[in-house]
């Protein structure tokens, strides 16, 4: 971004009694289980923004950053039937999203199992060439069908 004139921006991780481990909140919705599955990556971002601006969990709103990922992402395709596309992909997918803007990014869970568990497993994961069971597993990598997690999403991990 500063490359394209924008200043130089940091941000610090709410902690917790130990100030080296970031804090994790668990924020429950509204939403039923089948109504955020049947809502499209835009509502789903729309209607977590508002539900998090107005809950009483979070005092200091408009300092707040929330990466946030929905529990709820489920990847069903058709029993043997490999997705042939993106598309097909998506389609299979419930309660899936990748949307940031403002305070909030959104993210589905779908594709958690590729990535790292610890900082030290980042490099390993940035070149994981496994293939990936697309059957079993959503396959978000761009049709490279392997386990790489996409690096900006390891950047926003860290």
């Amino acid at each position: 971004m500063h490359e394209h004139g924008f200043e130089r921006k940091t941000f610090i991780l709410e902690s917790d009694l130990d100030a080296t481990q970031p804090q994790c909140h668990v924020f429950t919705s509204r939403l039923s289980l089948a109504e955020a599955q049947r809502m499209s990556g835009g509502d789903l971002w729309m209607n977590f923004a508002r539900e998090l601006m107005s809950s009483k969990q979070f005092t200091e709103k408009t300092n707040c950053k929330w990466f946030a990922f929905m529990s709820f992402t489920r990847y069903d395709p058709p029993i043997g039937q490999v997705p042939k596309s993106h598309s097909d992909v998506l389609r299979y997918t419930k309660g899936h999203a990748a949307l940031g803007g403002g305070g909030l990014a959104l993210y589905g869970s779908g594709t958690l199992h590729c990535w790292a568990q610890t900082v030290d497993e980042v490099l390993y994961r940035l070149t994981d060439s496994r293939k990936m069971d697309r059957l079993q597993f959503m396959d978000d990598s761009a049709y490279r069908i392997v386990l790489i997690v996409r690096s900006p999403s390891v950047i926003v991990f860290l």
